[in-house]
């Protein structure tokens, strides 16, 4: 005899999972209608609003096009996302933002993260 244990969930975890994918498509939308979006700068900004949620909109800004996000350094970190996360988010250091912030160094090679510790260096 095997003992299946099943996880239950509350009732209203379905509704939250539901408005939470209903704000990111909402996101999404709105960015789509501002911006002139290849299907891989989607996949780059829908990235930057599950990180964000509705702070995303500031970072992106009046940004039309991927070049007014600035430097794109890889794992869909762009340059202007590090300009808010020293400024709002108190990120200090390169590891600060790769890895505390966003999590985006997963999602790196090791030359783009040494590229994000160059720009701070410089900065």
């Amino acid at each position: 005899m095997t003992l299946v244990i099943r996880r239950q969930y509350p009732p209203w975890r379905k509704l939250w999972i539901a408005s939470r994918w209903k704000n990111c498509v909402s996101g999404i939308t709105k960015i789509m209608a501002r911006m002139l979006l290849a299907p891989r700068l989607l996949r780059r900004l829908a990235r930057l609003l599950r990180r964000h949620g509705a702070t995303a909109d500031e970072i992106i800004g009046d940004s039309q096009v991927d070049r007014d996000l600035g430097r794109y350094f890889g794992g869909g970190l762009y340059e202007r996302e590090i300009d808010y996360l020293v400024r709002n988010e108190w990120a200090r250091e390169a590891d600060d933002v790769l890895w505390r912030r966003t999590k985006c160094g997963l999602h790196m090679t090791a030359d783009e993260k040494n590229a994000v510790r160059e720009f701070f260096a410089k900065h």
